[in-house]
């Protein structure tokens, strides 16, 4: 992979990847609030309700929102290509 074409310029602003990352800790918070309020067997399954939802608050809201404001920012000057609409689909 050649690295030489690579600008900067090219990039969203600082605004569209950082609503992402400011939004991810907030669902770790939430799961944490989700832990403290239920009970002592609450993890004891794998299965149980208050496990399922702190699993997915992690993995969909912490990692997926990580995951998807590097992408945000890296995707357009890793392809040399423009996001058409970045404020639009950062809204979203």
């Amino acid at each position: 992979m050649d690295f030489n074409g690579l600008s900067i310029d090219q990039a969203p602003p600082i605004s569209a990847p950082l609503r992402f990352f400011l939004t991810a800790p907030l669902f770790g918070i939430v799961a944490g609030i989700v832990l403290f309020f239920s009970d002592s067997a609450a993890l004891m399954s794998r299965y149980s309700i208050d496990a399922i939802v702190v699993t997915h608050l992690i993995t969909i809201g912490v990692f997926g929102f990580v995951m998807l404001g590097a992408l945000t920012q890296m995707l357009p000057v890793l392809a040399s290509a423009k996001i058409p609409k970045v404020k639009l689909l950062t809204t979203l």
